[in-house]
């Protein structure tokens, strides 16, 4: 008897073992995002095409996802980059994006590791490095 509880508590063990193994790998949320293409008025832009006179290139945006909520997305305007800092919250596979007067600035749904968000009429893929 000693022997089957030995047995069924080893058992036991290493599924839980191999569970958090596998939750693990998983992965979370958190990581650097880079532009993948853009959707804009029925047209799917790639990597390397020209939409409004500009060439997509994967550093026009790039979000970046820290464990604590927190959050960098950097886009590229013209000629410059702008940077902003946010702060973010996961739900239902949506993100939802705050600023620092916790208001909702934009919201991502989340597919794995694809982003796809929203802004200005233009639809934004993203892909986690």
């Amino acid at each position: 008897m000693k022997k089957w509880k030995n047995f069924l508590l080893s058992t036991f063990i290493a599924v839980l073992s191999l569970c958090m193994l596998l939750l693990t790998a998983c992965g979370g949320v958190e990581g650097t995002y880079k532009l993948k293409s853009v959707e804009y008025e029925g047209k799917v832009y790639e990597i390397g095409e020209t939409l409004m006179d500009a060439t997509v290139a994967e550093d026009i945006l790039v979000i970046k996802l820290y464990e604590d909520g927190t959050g960098e997305m950097r886009m590229k305007m013209g000629n410059e980059f702008e940077d902003e800092d946010f702060h973010w919250k996961e739900s239902d596979g949506k993100l939802t994006f705050y600023d620092d007067l916790d208001d909702p600035v934009v919201v991502a749904e989340r597919d794995g590791d694809t982003l796809t968000l929203k802004m200005g009429g233009i639809t934004y893929n993203l892909v986690k490095e």
